[in-house]
């Protein structure tokens, strides 16, 4: 049974790739080359984000331990 798993599973990986070579090759074009301009999209997005986490580690306040619950469970009892 392992063995036929294992014939079912390579057969379907090959069948895959092929596929995916296939298409990948069939939509291939030569595109025109977009020019960015200097667009700093991306690092003002970078940026922001940093910010936001840098932000929410400064407002949220760090954990206490809870004094209804014991340190240690050997010394409450």
């Amino acid at each position: 049974m392992n063995t036929v798993v294992r014939i079912m599973a390579g057969s379907f990986a090959t069948v895959v790739g092929f596929a995916h070579t296939a298409l990948a090759g069939n939509a291939y074009e030569a595109a025109p080359t977009v020019a960015d301009n200097g667009s700093e999209a991306g690092v003002f997005l970078l940026l922001a984000i940093g910010a936001l986490i840098v932000i929410k580690s400064v407002a949220t306040p760090k954990p206490s331990q809870d004094a209804e619950t014991p340190a240690d469970a050997e010394k409450s009892e």
